[in-house]
């Protein structure tokens, strides 16, 4: 072999023992211009850079070092020793005896030198690097002749994604050279890589932990894991809060409740969706909706169950926030400067942080539920749900159920489950019962023992459910008249008009009148994309001169229509008048008609009574003397 190196180098014929494999590395090794006399790289790393390139590849260090002792205890004595590169050639360990050592550094074979191919010519190491096998180059083979004392074993280091990360060498004395040497380089490169591989997985699955974990800690349901056994296994934050503690490695029969929806699960593989459960949590009851599925291995096999908490409470001012029941205005939204309004706000504002009850009287169209927002959103319940019912406009023999809510199987139709009622909905803020003097007698009882006891039990059930709520009513009646006809009960009355507050009709209010008419212009002219529209003098005295029976919605209708209609800069009196005769006109046709209807009804019904007024009155769900009153005032003729 060493003929043949020299026939090649003197010159540059490749003899028939030469590996077409070495043959070609030594072509590259003169095209790179090295002196084949030397064998030292000159391309080696300051203190600095390769102290930084340590610590950028201390994970794979660590991981070869044990692998490395392992291999060098082998050849430990024999004047070899064990070399470590990253994937561009440069040394970075070295273990050998000190004799060894000192050897290779007399040779530029140090920490921190770049020994790949193009800089030390044909070596195992460098060859390793560029064709991604295992490499044994000895004595002769090699390009430079400051190496032919040395046989050299490397193997690459692949990552689990093939990529080499480095190159694991056994380099010693030529004469001491073993053909199993580059298998236990070999073996020890495969170890080196299944460590790292298996690191990599560690890192995936701690990386997936943590995003799962993540995730878990960021949604605002509980989740918990329970194994087959009922042990808890897993709890994400919102879960310990909602149970008050972390609780994974106990049994779940600790909240009989939870036990018993997971043993559905386990036993029967009944999942449930959105059951309502009440959980004794250190002696305080928790409404929570749960939902419940099963865990099942590769072989399709329940391995456990994970359970969801949603809080009632939360649930509860989500579908108040969807179905648009909430709190939009404050006191800084009424506006007005008359006395009688400002005394009104002073006295809401006082009573707003304590839980009396308040009574808003008013007629129509004067704002009441205004005034109730206002309140809600002044006092410290402004970040609880705000629920308005409006009692009038709720059929008879609904109103208690909306209002209390209902179990499952109460009713032919009622929902699976149940349904929580409007009380149920405003814990923990505010209910407002609208046109309160118009609820049936029959459901002002059960209402009365509510705001006594502060619990609601649900149509159908027997469970007392807790109340936090603050209750405002309002009505356009004279409730104190109402109570002397027996349309309402003196008790709730009483429980009710705890705080009560009359808001002034606007005929009452007058420079208010104005004011309010200027703001419903500058609203309406932006939505119509129109420029300021201001009242003429003969407009604004027309409007002060109305009596505005429907008060302050019917002053905002008429300036949305006269702003849809007008196209001049300025409202005159003749729009005024042409808008509220033309609603004048309307209203008194609509109730020609509607009486017109009723005197036809009423006719038909007695008709198919043959003129009996205590059959017909029953039909018709009036008093005898109501009736006699109606068949008066439309000239019916009885027979």
């Amino acid at each position: 072999m060493k003929s043949a190196w020299k026939k090649f180098i003197e010159k540059g014929e490749i003899d028939d023992k030469v590996s077409q494999f070495i043959a070609n590395s030594w072509k590259r090794s003169r095209e790179f211009g090295l002196n084949p006399y030397k064998g030292n790289s000159r391309i080696i790393l300051d203190n600095n850079s390769f102290k930084e390139k340590l610590q950028m590849l201390e994970p794979l260090i660590n991981i070869a070092l044990p692998f490395m002792t392992s291999l060098y205890s082998i050849v430990e004595g024999s004047g070899f020793m064990v070399v470590l590169s990253d994937n561009e050639g440069y040394l970075l360990k070295a273990i050998g005896d000190n004799k060894v050592l000192s050897y290779a550094q007399s040779k530029g074979f140090i920490e921190g030198v770049n020994w790949s191919e193009k800089f030390v010519g044909t070596n195992a190491l460098g060859l390793s690097l560029l064709t991604g096998r295992p490499v044994q180059v000895c004595s002769f083979q090699h390009y430079c002749s400051g190496h032919h004392e040395w046989t050299c074993s490397s193997s690459p280091i692949k990552d689990a994604k093939g990529q080499i990360v480095g190159v694991l060498n056994v380099s010693g004395n030529y004469k001491l050279a073993h053909s199993h040497t580059l298998g236990m380089v070999l073996a020890a490169a495969n170890a080196i890589e299944n460590q790292l591989k298996a690191q990599e997985i560690m890192k995936e699955l701690f990386s997936a932990n943590k995003y799962t974990n993540t995730v878990l800690d960021s949604i605002s349901e509980g989740v918990i894991s329970v194994d087959v056994d009922g042990v808890i296994t897993r709890m994400n934050t919102c879960g310990m809060k909602m149970l008050e503690g972390n609780l994974i490695g106990k049994n779940i029969d600790i909240l009989p409740v939870l036990y018993s929806k997971i043993n559905d699960v386990l036993n029967n593989s009944n999942g449930v969706t959105d059951h309502e459960v009440v959980v004794d949590i250190k002696s305080t009851n928790k409404q929570f909706s749960v939902t419940t599925r099963p865990i099942q291995n590769h072989n399709g096999i329940i391995a456990g169950v994970v359970l969801t908490l949603k809080e009632m409470k939360l649930v509860h001012r989500l579908i108040n926030r969807l179905s648009g029941s909430q709190a939009n205005f404050t006191f800084d939204d009424i506006i007005g400067n008359c006395e009688e309004l400002t005394d009104i706000i002073n006295i809401l504002k006082k009573s707003a942080n304590n839980k009396s009850s308040i009574l808003i009287q008013g007629e129509s169209g004067t704002g009441k539920e205004m005034f109730a927002q206002a309140v809600h959103n002044f006092c410290y319940r402004r970040s609880g749900p705000f629920v308005a019912i409006n009692c009038a406009a709720i059929p008879r023999d609904l109103i208690e159920s909306e209002l209390f809510g209902y179990e499952e199987g109460a009713f032919t139709g009622a929902k699976k489950g149940g349904r929580p009622g409007k009380f149920e909905l405003a814990n923990g803020g505010t209910i407002f019962l609208d046109e309160i003097g118009d609820m049936p007698l029959e459901v002002q009882a059960t209402l009365l023992r509510v705001l006594q006891e502060r619990k609601v039990i649900r149509v159908g059930g027997s469970r007392e459910i807790p109340l936090d709520i603050r209750v405002m009513a309002s009505t356009n009646k004279f409730l104190f008249d109402e109570v002397q006809k027996n349309n309402f009960r003196l008790d709730l009355y009483y429980r009710i008009n705890v705080i009560n507050v009359t808001v002034p009709p606007l005929r009452y209010r007058g420079k208010d009148i104005i004011t309010l008419a200027n703001n419903f212009l500058i609203k309406f002219c932006l939505q119509a994309d129109k420029s300021n529209i201001n009242l003429s003098p003969g407009a604004t005295k027309i409007l002060c001169q109305y009596s505005w029976p429907g008060n302050v919605r019917e002053l905002q209708n008429v300036m949305e229509r006269v702003v849809s209609m007008v196209d001049d800069k300025e409202i005159k009196a003749a729009y005024i008048e042409k808008v509220i005769m033309t609603k004048k006109k309307l209203l008194n046709e609509s109730i020609n008609n509607l009486n017109a209807y009723e005197c036809e009804y009423i006719k038909q019904v007695l008709e198919s009574n043959k003129d009996n007024i205590a059959k017909s009155a029953l039909m018709l769900g009036i008093g005898r003397n109501t009736l006699y009153r109606k068949i008066r005032k439309c000239g019916i003729y009885r027979r």
